[in-house]
């Protein structure tokens, strides 16, 4: 979900085409207005900022400090290993997080990847480790009653 008052920042993206057409291709969208096709992908505001870090050209950065709205001052190397294309969907367990906040000790690896990887909402652990958890992350954070395994 987009917030408002980032409604023309994420319009702009639409001006400058070589970008546009990255960032669609990159997030499979459609010719629709920006806005548009990320709500009827499901996408929101974080993925079309990682999206454009990935392009990672002048523009491209450029657009990420009007839409997130400060000037961007580091850059992670997990953010340009995010899945551009998408996370795969496997038929495995479902899984639901529980934790409410990042339970992962502060400015730690894991807590990047536990904020990274686990997002509210139901996933599959194919999901997880496609956004960058690892699979001790996934075994640590069932054993600890952070996830739990739902029946389908």
């Amino acid at each position: 979900m987009i917030l408002p008052r980032y409604f023309t920042a994420v319009a702009s993206v639409d001006r400058d085409r070589v970008v546009s057409f990255l960032v669609r291709r990159a997030l499979r969208l459609s010719r629709r207005p920006m806005i548009y096709a990320l709500s009827e992908r499901g996408l929101g505001q974080a993925d079309l900022v990682l999206a454009l870090l990935r392009v990672g050209t002048g523009p491209a950065l450029a657009l990420v400090e009007r839409v997130v709205g400060r000037p961007v001052l580091h850059l992670r190397s997990q953010w340009l290993r995010w899945p551009i294309n998408g996370v795969p969907r496997v038929s495995s367990p479902r899984l639901r997080i529980v934790a409410t906040a990042n339970p992962r000790r502060p400015n730690t690896p894991a807590h990047d990847r536990f904020g990274a990887a686990f997002r509210a909402g139901v996933t599959t652990i194919e999901q997880l480790r496609a956004r960058g958890a690892s699979k001790r992350d996934i075994r640590m954070a069932r054993r600890r009653g952070w996830i739990e395994e739902i029946a389908a």
